[in-house]
């Protein structure tokens, strides 16, 4: 039988596993951003989003282009950086011991990161039809703000993580406190 406070090997290769899906993901997002394009796609994609009357006028300037990527690259870093948080938490956990303070800390960045992704996608929607329209003819620019239940669930997701992850840390401290009496 195991002491309390180490993982099963099912859990402990589960871990394993899901960090080296994690690590091959990264890769794939990384690679999708420096050989296919993904910004380009996610510029289309909001472009493709505004009026007819709005998406006529749109010009692309060297500085708009450049506005416009900064803007994209956040919307790719957000995914990133939520599976880069899921490695680490998987790499910790893999070790087997799940009652440290490193694992604590690792579900607090995972809860930090899904509520900065959401946090990113309120205001995504409508910085890109800002730089979009910005220096179209008056009458035709276009503002919009929306808010999706994707962005709501990721603000929720990530706010509930975040205090789980506080709540594991009094966990860490009783569970050490108990080592030291025993």
């Amino acid at each position: 039988m195991l002491p309390a406070y180490e993982l099963p090997n099912r859990t402990r290769k589960w871990c394993s596993t899901l960090k080296w899906i994690s690590v091959g993901l990264i890769v794939l997002m990384v690679a999708d951003l420096i050989f296919a394009g993904v910004l380009g796609r996610i510029i289309q994609g909001h472009y493709l989003a505004l009026s007819d009357i709005a998406r006529d006028d749109v010009r692309f300037s060297n500085d708009k282009m450049r506005l416009l990527r900064i803007l994209a690259f956040f919307a790719w870093a957000g995914a990133t950086l939520i599976l880069f948080a899921g490695f680490r938490l998987f790499n910790t956990l893999s070790g087997g011991e799940p009652f440290s303070t490193r694992v604590q800390r690792d579900i607090r960045f995972l809860g930090a990161t899904i509520l900065l992704n959401g946090i990113i996608g309120l205001f995504m929607r409508s910085a890109f039809t800002l730089a979009l329209t910005y220096d179209n003819p008056p009458g035709k620019g276009e503002l919009s703000i929306a808010i999706s239940s994707s962005e709501i669930s990721y603000l929720l997701v990530g706010g509930i993580i975040l205090i789980l992850g506080h709540i594991f840390l009094q966990a860490v401290r009783i569970s050490d406190e108990n080592r030291q009496i025993v």
